[in-house]
């Protein structure tokens, strides 16, 4: 009796995994790949049944709705107009809007970064043929050659001297009478 009830356990564990595999397999056919990002336009599912009327012809899909922010892959913020309250939705409830490309009143956030300008080196015609300059400079292979951060500063201060103290070709040449 035992072996017969462990057996009829056994069989109802694989009769399970299969009907979960199968399952699986029929959800991951109608998956689609969800690839909203912020400032893109969508239509929100917003059913509104009026009393009387056919359901088969109201208009369940309202927009377009702006994408504000992307809190997770599938939870969005939307807002349909700029005095309008923000609202978060899945995104199984959004669909890409396909009329305009933007709406006037969005503005998507920018991030300034402010970024010393590099100092840029001034290189004549010499410069460019001298075999110096091009050299890739060696890697230390120990640690203990590191050169420290003064050192580095002091190099470099060495090379912008060398040319900002440069006499320009045309102030060199002097006519004589």
């Amino acid at each position: 009796m035992r072996d017969e009830l462990d057996n009829a356990h056994e069989i109802a564990r694989r009769n399970l995994a299969k009907a979960s595999l199968r399952q699986k397999e029929y959800y991951d056919r109608n998956i689609k790949e969800i690839n909203y990002s912020v400032g893109d336009l969508v239509r929100r599912w917003q059913p509104q049944f009026i009393k009387g009327a056919k359901r088969k012809l109201q208009r369940n899909w309202t927009g377009p709705w702006v994408i504000t922010e992307k809190l997770t892959d599938v939870l969005f913020r939307i807002k349909q107009s700029k005095n309008s309250p923000a609202i978060i939705i899945h995104a199984d409830n959004l669909k890409p809007y396909r009329g305009e490309t933007s709406v006037p009143w969005y503005k998507p956030k920018t991030t300034v970064l402010d970024a010393p300008l590099p100092y840029l080196n001034y290189f004549s015609d010499d410069d460019r043929n001298d075999k110096t300059l091009h050299k890739v400079p060696e890697i230390p292979r120990n640690t203990d050659e590191v050169p420290s951060e003064n050192e580095c500063k002091r190099n470099t201060l060495k090379q912008q001297d060398k040319y900002r103290n440069r006499v320009e070709p045309t102030d060199a040449i002097q006519t004589v009478v």
